[in-house]
């Protein structure tokens, strides 16, 4: 996951290294020298049924909690299991990931 994620994200796109600071009246990026991509992605354990529904409910709960201005502003979430509608485990045999990301980026 950690090589998917610097090669499709981090690599491409350089602001997601970097750290919001103070800059003047307002702010500014500056590259994070302590960048590791692995401090942004979290494994996720649904709790019971682990169904949608219980996905749903992470996702929402992740939506009020601010991100740490010390580090870039972004993670993913690597969802372990998750029931589907009709019954099966996960999505066409993948780890399904959610990235939330500061409005800021």
């Amino acid at each position: 996951v950690q090589e998917v994620v610097r090669s499709r994200v981090t690599d491409r796109y350089p602001v997601y290294r970097r750290t919001p600071v103070r800059s003047g009246g307002g702010w500014a990026w500056r590259d994070d020298p302590d960048f590791d991509v692995s401090r942004h992605i979290e494994r996720v354990t649904l709790p019971e049924p682990a169904d949608i529904q219980a996905l749903q409910w992470f996702m929402a709960g992740q939506r009020s909690k601010s991100l740490p201005r010390t580090r870039p502003l972004w993670v993913v979430f690597v969802v372990e299991r998750v029931r589907l509608d009709d019954g099966t485990v996960g999505f066409s045999n993948d780890l399904p990931a959610f990235m939330k990301v500061s409005g800021k980026v």
